[in-house]
């Protein structure tokens, strides 16, 4: 009985390895055309993505409830529901901004070409 919460919170962490592993796999393509238009294509990977992070939540929901409901708490506990926390609602997220960022850079005339390292110009 005591280890069920971190079933749940193993649960959220795998929820939220799933999201990562998905957003890495986006296979967002750019195609130009001779007419200068782009067209972007980009794949239902990320809303399956964003589907895992929403039951990552939902998850994590649960374990607090299940741990306050049998009175289980651990500080390996409090631990992995902060890994599992910190990977499934803030590197998940992250990696989508980064994504569409990166989506938004490729929809400009000369954005494939431009340096991400320095934004600055002298």
């Amino acid at each position: 009985m005591k280890y069920i919460p971190n079933l749940f919170t193993l649960l959220n962490l795998f929820f939220g390895c799933i999201a990562v592993i998905l957003i890495l796999q986006n296979g967002i393509a750019v195609m130009s055309f001779g007419d200068g238009t782009q067209y972007i294509n980009m794949p239902e990977r990320v809303c399956w993505a964003s589907l895992f992070m929403g039951l990552a939540g939902l998850v994590d929901f649960f374990d607090g409830f299940v741990a306050r409901l049998f009175k289980a708490t651990s500080p390996m506990g409090k631990q992995l529901d902060s890994l599992a926390d910190l990977v499934s609602f803030g590197v998940a997220p992250g990696m989508i901004l980064y994504q569409l960022l990166r989506l938004s850079f490729a929809e400009q005339p000369d954005g494939l070409d431009v340096s991400v390292g320095c934004c600055c110009r002298r």
